[in-house]
C-alpha cells in the first residue's frame, strides 16, 4: 500500500498473502495478520484500533518504520522491531517480540503484557517509561 491509506473497518491478510505499508498508514479498526505485515513507513494503529498477530504470522518495523501505536496489539507468535516502535497503548506479547535494531519506547501510561510463554528478545535500545506485567 502506497501514499496515504487509512482502515476505518477490517482487514486480514490470509495464510498466503502480505501487507506491506509504505508512506502513511492509519488504522482505525481491526487488522487480522495470519502471514505478513511489514511496516516500511509511518503506521499508526490509534486509540480504540487492534491489530491481532495470530498463528505464525510475522509483524515486522522495518529499519524504514515508524511505528506508533495508541491502541491494542495481541502478539501470538512474532514481531521484529528493525525501526522505530512507539508503545503509548497496550502491547500483549504471547510470542516473541524481538528487537533486532533501532529502538521500542514504551512511553508512560503504556503497558507491555508479556504473557507466560512470552519472550522479550533485546539486542537494540528499549527505553521503558510506561509499565510492563511479566507473567
Amino acid at each position: 500500500m502506497l501514499g496515504t491509506t487509512v482502515n476505518n473497518d477490517y482487514i486480514a491478510s490470509n495464510a498466503s498473502g502480505e501487507i506491506i505499508t509504505r508512506g502513511d498508514f492509519t488504522n482505525n479498526g481491526i487488522i487480522d495478520n495470519y502471514r505478513q505485515l511489514t511496516v516500511r513507513g509511518n503506521f499508526v494503529n490509534s486509540l480504540g484500533s487492534t491489530i491481532n498477530n495470530l498463528g505464525s504470522a510475522i509483524l515486522v518495523n522495518d529499519d524504514e518504520g515508524i511505528f506508533d501505536n495508541y491502541g491494542t496489539i495481541e502478539n501470538s507468535n512474532l514481531i521484529q522491531n528493525y525501526g522505530i516502535f512507539n508503545n503509548y497503548g497496550t502491547l500483549i506479547n504471547n510470542g516473541i517480540l524481538e528487537l533486532i535494531s533501532g529502538q521500542l519506547i514504551n512511553h508512560p501510561g503504556a503497558t507491555i503484557q508479556n504473557n507466560a510463554g512470552g519472550i522479550i528478545d533485546k539486542s537494540a535500545t528499549f527505553v521503558n517509561e510506561g509499565l510492563i506485567q511479566n507473567d
